[in-house]
């Protein structure tokens, strides 16, 4: 089934769980995030199904304990950003840690200009 497979609920799900029971994980962290992105990107009703299903939460749990990262700073703010695109998402993403950790990213990562563009272009989309 679609849900279980290839996004849908039961994906999102199960890499939000994964990346919840594994945030020390480094490894997991970029799959689990780099799997979000691909479920929401062109998809308003996966966007919906990753608020639903914790993915905000887990998504700036990663960029928290991984500020040092670049590539999961990249891969976490990316995801943060196509949520925040969709307007009914964009008060959860601002009340669940997104300023913070874009403060956070742009602090830790201020010679990264792909970084600093990105946190910009999020700021100003809550704004």
């Amino acid at each position: 089934p679609k849900g279980k497979t290839h996004g849908g609920k039961g994906g999102i799900a199960a890499v939000v769980e994964a990346m919840n029971a594994h945030p020390s994980s480094s490894a997991l962290q970029k799959r689990g995030l780099k799997a979000l992105r691909g479920f929401a990107v062109n998809s308003d009703p996966n966007k919906a199904s990753v608020v639903d299903n914790g993915g905000i939460p887990a998504v700036v749990t990663a960029l928290k304990s991984m500020l040092a990262s670049k590539k999961i700073q990249l891969y976490g703010l990316g995801v943060l950003k196509l949520l925040a695109a969709h307007p009914d998402n964009q008060v959860a993403v601002a009340k669940q840690g997104l300023i913070d950790a874009t403060v956070n990213a742009m602090l830790a990562h201020e010679a990264c200009t792909e970084i600093q563009v990105l946190c910009c272009e999020l700021l100003h989309m809550l704004a």
